[in-house]
């Protein structure tokens, strides 16, 4: 049984499953920084310490700007 990270668990949805072009659509209006952190989390794999590691920012400043990008997503896509 596989076991899915936080990160992948943000876009689950029960009712519907979401298409990921439109989520890349939705993905590249949002600013450089919350696209780069969103792309290392969920197709570079990496830990929110690497990101922070990665873009000179406090892994904390990381997890926030991540959660709320996932929030933002989430409404563009309702």
């Amino acid at each position: 049984m596989s076991k899915n990270t936080p990160a992948e668990d943000s876009f689950r949805r029960t009712d519907e499953s979401f298409d990921v072009n439109v989520i890349l659509k939705v993905l590249v209006t949002l600013s450089e920084e919350k696209q780069e952190i969103i792309k290392l989390r969920f197709w570079g794999d990496l830990k929110f310490s690497e990101i922070a590691k990665m873009l000179n920012k406090n892994e904390a400043a990381i997890k926030k700007m991540f959660y709320r990008t996932i929030d933002e997503l989430k409404n563009k896509l309702k």
